[in-house]
């Protein structure tokens, strides 16, 4: 019983942590490490406390290591370019939260973890198209932008459009041969390519016009994508990672204002993940139920 009530204390703990730092990071952009520092440290000390007592010593070494291993993966998406720092350190706190859970909340016998990190990628891409839709309604350029990309690329365009076509004769005919039905699947499946372009070329128009921002050196900060080429510098906007506080301080010594690359504020996908794994499990095994 008294490790039910820590595991679901826990839960409210990550929720409430990452709710915190969800509103910090859409006010800000960025995530103070003190919170994920703070999650991670009060999960361990319930987990160690709890192990000491019971002398079950899985309920701290199983979290340590999931969130070991989600800090691990999110610096990861950090040096690529997807996330930022503090989107990592907060999943590895989640992670320490959230390692090991009772049974009435796991989905079969997959861990709630794996869940979770499941959900945040179907989470944070819904939220990622919404984040961009938002940015284009608030940039008028990037409308303009996203219809002189279509019109560039009519070639392209028009020959997914023909093979979605032909894939939708192809599976109509197969599916009416064998069951002698038409499936309404087949036109999703058809107008799926279509649309994933489309939606390609809209995202790509926010992130090279939406997400641009010219600002004074002095607000330059560890961790900021830069956003144009300093050849003095040997500094390229086609690096995948943040700036490192040596890069910052030159280009503050060189420059008076800069572009920067600003990227979805993630922060508000980890709270929300959470929700959705408590009340639906696994988006993905939902899905293919579905289906």
């Amino acid at each position: 019983m008294l490790q039910v009530f820590l595991d679901y204390l826990l839960v409210l703990i990550a929720f409430m942590g990452s709710s915190i730092s969800a509103y910090i990071d859409l006010k800000t952009t960025e995530i103070p490490d003190e919170i994920p520092l703070a999650m991670a440290i009060t999960g361990l000390l319930i987990r160690f406390g709890y192990s000491l007592f019971t002398g079950e010593w899985y309920f701290l070494l199983i979290p340590s290591l999931v969130g070991a291993g989600f800090f691990l993966f999110g610096m990861l998406m950090y040096w690529t370019g997807q996330w930022g720092g503090g989107d990592a350190k907060l999943l590895g706190a989640i992670g320490i939260m959230i390692g090991i859970l009772p049974g009435i909340i796991e989905e079969k016998m997959i861990p709630f973890y794996f869940n979770y990190l499941l959900n945040v990628f179907f989470v944070g891409a819904i939220y990622i198209v919404f984040y961009a839709f938002v940015i284009s309604m608030k940039n008028k350029k990037v409308v303009k932008g996203f219809y002189k990309s279509l019109h560039e690329s009519k070639t392209e365009l028009y020959v997914i459009s023909v093979l979605s076509l032909l894939i939708f004769f192809a599976t109509t005919y197969f599916y009416w041969s064998m069951f002698s039905s038409f499936n309404i699947i087949n036109i999703f499946l058809s107008l799926f390519f279509i649309g994933f372009y489309i939606l390609w070329k809209f995202l790509k128009s926010v992130e090279t016009i939406g997400f641009m921002k010219k600002i004074n050196v002095k607000d330059l900060r560890e961790g900021d994508m830069i956003g144009e080429d300093i050849k003095k510098l040997n500094i390229s906007k086609k690096i995948i990672r943040g700036l490192t506080k040596e890069e910052v301080m030159k280009i503050k010594k060189l420059r008076k204002t800069v572009w920067i690359r600003e990227g979805v504020r993630f922060g508000p996908v980890f709270p929300i993940a959470i929700l959705v794994t408590l009340f639906f499990g696994n988006l993905l095994i939902l899905l293919m139920q579905i289906v």
